[in-house]
């Protein structure tokens, strides 16, 4: 069984200062230069490494298709010609914008017409009987 001194000094010897000339210097410029440029290049030659495998590995690939198995192109003039429409009218409109001109170009709107003319006792009755019908 050990005694309280003995156990003392054992903690004593265990925690004692030691005397070790010690850096004061925390900071080591060359040093950290060496392990900033040595991490550099092992990042540099590793990723180099990598390139140069994948390429080796990956550069007999060929991409064939076997005959009778390619897919047959679809020409339906109707749509070609309406890309070609939509074109036309893009291209007319920029060139009216880029020539400096201040008109706006022409905006097709879809307008229902009727041949009917309506007189303005026939558009007061409407406006009268759509009034009374709303409750104002």
């Amino acid at each position: 069984m050990m005694h309280k001194e003995h156990l003392q000094n054992f903690i004593q010897k265990f925690f004692k200062k030691k005397t070790v000339v010690k850096d004061q210097q925390l900071m080591h410029p060359e040093r950290e230069w060496v392990i900033g440029l040595s991490v550099a290049l092992l990042i540099f030659i590793g990723s180099g490494c990598l390139s140069v495998y994948s390429y080796i590995k990956n550069r007999a690939i060929t991409v064939s298709v076997p005959p009778g198995e390619e897919a047959a192109v679809v020409y339906r003039e109707s749509v070609v010609k309406d890309a070609l429409t939509i074109l036309e009218k893009r291209a007319k409109t920029y060139d009216q914008l880029t020539d400096n001109r201040t008109a706006i170009p022409e905006i097709e709107t879809d307008v229902a017409t009727s041949s009917e003319e309506i007189t303005s006792e026939e558009s007061l009755k409407t406006d009268e009987s759509t009034a009374t019908s709303t409750g104002e």
